[in-house]
C-alpha cells in the first residue's frame, strides 16, 4: 500500500508561477472585501448612520487591507521569473516594472 504525502502532489502538480498567481488572485480578492467595507461604511455615513466613529474605522480599516493587500499581490507577481519560457506571456514584466496586460509580447 503506498501512502502519498500531500505536500509531494501539490508540488508536483503547481509551479512555483503558478502559486505565484494563485497568491495574487487570493490577495486580490481580500483587497475587494476591503473595498467592499470602505464603500459600505461610506454609504452608511452617508444615509445618516449615527455612528461616525464606527465608520470612520471602517473606512480606515478597510483602506488599510486594500492597500495591504494590492502590495501583497504586486510582490507575489514579482516572483514569476522574467527568464522563465513558460511563464504566461501575459504577466511578464516589461524593463520599467509594469505589468504588461495582453498576449503575445
Amino acid at each position: 500500500m503506498t501512502i502519498y504525502s500531500h505536500e509531494g502532489i501539490a508540488a508536483a502538480c503547481i509551479r512555483d508561477d503558478d502559486r505565484a498567481l494563485i497568491a495574487a488572485s487570493l490577495w486580490l480578492r481580500l483587497g475587494f472585501v476591503g473595498l467592499i467595507v470602505c464603500v459600505g461604511a461610506v454609504v452608511a455615513l452617508a444615509q445618516g448612520w449615527p455612528h461616525v466613529l464606527e465608520a470612520i474605522a471602517l473606512i480606515a480599516a478597510g483602506s488599510w487591507l486594500v492597500l495591504f493587500s494590492w502590495r501583497r499581490a504586486n510582490a507575489a507577481l514579482g516572483l514569476i521569473d522574467e527568464s522563465d519560457p513558460d511563464a504566461p506571456p501575459a504577466w511578464r514584466r516589461n524593463s520599467t516594472g509594469a505589468v504588461h496586460v495582453g498576449g503575445g509580447d
